[in-house]
This record gives C-alpha cells, sequence and structure tokens, in this order.
C-alpha cells in the first residue's frame, strides 16, 4: 500500500468536514421546523384538569358542597321531570385549547331535591328508580367522558 500524499489527506479532510458541517445543518434545519399541527400538545380534557376535585365528590352532596369542591360556580343546565320531581343539571364549562383551535368543553352535574346524582357529559341523564323499576330519562350520546354512579364509583357509559 502505498502512502497518502498531503494533498491527498486535503481533500479526505475537507470531504469529511464538508459531510459534518451538512450534518449538522441539516440537524439544526430539522429541528427549527414546527411540528405537525397533530403532534403539538393541547390542554388536558376538563375532566382532567377537575380530576382531584371531581374523585373527592359523593352522591348526597349540596349543591353549594359541590361548588365548593370545585372551587367553581356552577351555572344553570336545564332542569327535567322525573318520577317524584324533578332532576336540575348545572355547568362548569372551561375553554380548551387544541393544537389548532380553542373550544369549551362542558361537565354536568345532576341533583334531585339538592342531593348530586352524579356528574358527566351534557345530556348524560340518570335513571331514576322507583320500587325497582328504572325510569329512563331523555339522554343524548355521551362522549367517552367518567361519570359517577350513585355509589360514587367512576362509570363509563356502555359503547
Amino acid at each position: 500500500m502505498r502512502p497518502i500524499s498531503k494533498g491527498e489527506k486535503f481533500g479526505i479532510a475537507v470531504l469529511i468536514g464538508l459531510l459534518a458541517a451538512g450534518s449538522w445543518v441539516g440537524a439544526i434545519g430539522c429541528m427549527s421546523r414546527p411540528a405537525p399541527a397533530h403532534l403539538i400538545e393541547s390542554d388536558p380534557p376538563i375532566h382532567v384538569v377537575y380530576v382531584r376535585q371531581l374523585d373527592s365528590l359523593r352522591p348526597g352532596m349540596s349543591r353549594v358542597a359541590v361548588e365548593a369542591k370545585l372551587g367553581q360556580t356552577l351555572r344553570d343546565g336545564e332542569r327535567r321531570a322525573c318520577e317524584g320531581g324533578h332532576i336540575d343539571a348545572y355547568e362548569l364549562s372551561r375553554k380548551r385549547t387544541m393544537a389548532t383551535e380553542q373550544r369549551t368543553e362542558y361537565l354536568w352535574f345532576y341533583f334531585k331535591d339538592d342531593a348530586l346524582i352524579r356528574w358527566g357529559p351534557p345530556g348524560d341523564w340518570p335513571v331514576i328508580e322507583k320500587d325497582g323499576a328504572s325510569e329512563a330519562l331523555p339522554s343524548t350520546p355521551a362522549e367517552s367522558t367518567p361519570t359517577m354512579t350513585p355509589s360514587g364509583v367512576p362509570y363509563a357509559p356502555p359503547k
């Protein structure tokens, strides 16, 4: 094998330098590009933001006690008639910033005779039982947001 000349060494060094500089510039170029919108983090959903407060809620709590736990005043939602009276729904809302938009999310808190029955997405009306027979109240399709059963255990509506 013959020895490498000074000119060849210089040429190899320049080539290696250009390759290294090109890789470095390419890496910087990749880092400076914005991430695709679907990969950008967004604010957590409302039930995640209030997870500690929601976990502390129990059936039978008054509206005032629920508002104290949440640290927020609930706004009037709707009232529906049921066997033996009515159910009042009160609303908690929060603006959520998504990758490309901002939207308002809601949780409803359902009370009968000022006693908490459950919480969940708007329109996820509870079922009131009388003498072991279920009375189905009107409801709308629910998002996959946790709700609370009368025993206080988190419950996800059937799919």
